[in-house]
């Protein structure tokens, strides 16, 4: 009986970027096929975020629906995810096709891009104003997968004509999401 490729293995991780991750793999034991014909191609499948195993699970039959990236005609030595988010999990799975069929999905690998630098917080607000003291609130950009440990706030006393920078550490957020 002539049948689609078996399920293959996971893919594999070969390289990552802050917004990239290239996975590469085998092709499967057995290609469904006895008078030789082989793999017309292969897909990776792939989802990042929170709820990324959930839209794989799903996937199966409905590539389209747009849940889900896909990568069609894949290269089993490396193939290039782009347009991911810096330091955040991204789970691919993979299949084969000849000419009887999509074989079965691939169990699932994760894997997580490169962080980069953190997005710059929001302008500081000014919450509470008195002759010695000034309170400010402001959001901090996205961590990037590289949370930020510190933050440094320029001071300018314009009576005096002077700036000082002052280094800000342990500050946490508020109930708001606020520093």
């Amino acid at each position: 009986k002539q049948v689609p490729p078996t399920k293959m293995g996971a893919p594999v991780f070969v390289e990552s970027t802050s917004s990239s991750i290239t996975v590469g793999f085998a092709p499967p034991c057995d290609v469904g096929t006895r008078d030789g014909e082989l793999i017309k191609s292969y897909t990776v499948v792939y989802a990042q975020g929170p709820d990324r195993l959930e839209r794989l699970e799903n996937a199966a039959g409905k590539l389209d629906q747009g849940s889900v990236g896909v990568a069609r005609h894949a290269d089993p030595k490396g193939t290039l995810v782009k347009k991911l988010k810096p330091g955040i999990p991204c789970a691919f799975r993979v299949f084969a096709e000849n000419e009887f069929g999509e074989g079965e999905l691939s169990e699932v690998a994760e894997y997580l891009t490169s962080p980069a630098c953190p997005d710059p917080p929001t302008s500081p607000i000014v919450t509470e104003l008195t002759q010695w003291s000034v309170v400010i609130e402001f959001r901090p950009g996205c961590d990037n997968g590289a949370p930020s440990t510190n933050y440094v706030i320029e001071v300018e006393d314009i009576a005096a004509g002077t700036k000082r920078e002052e280094d800000l550490h342990d500050i946490g957020l508020d109930g708001n999401g606020n520093q």
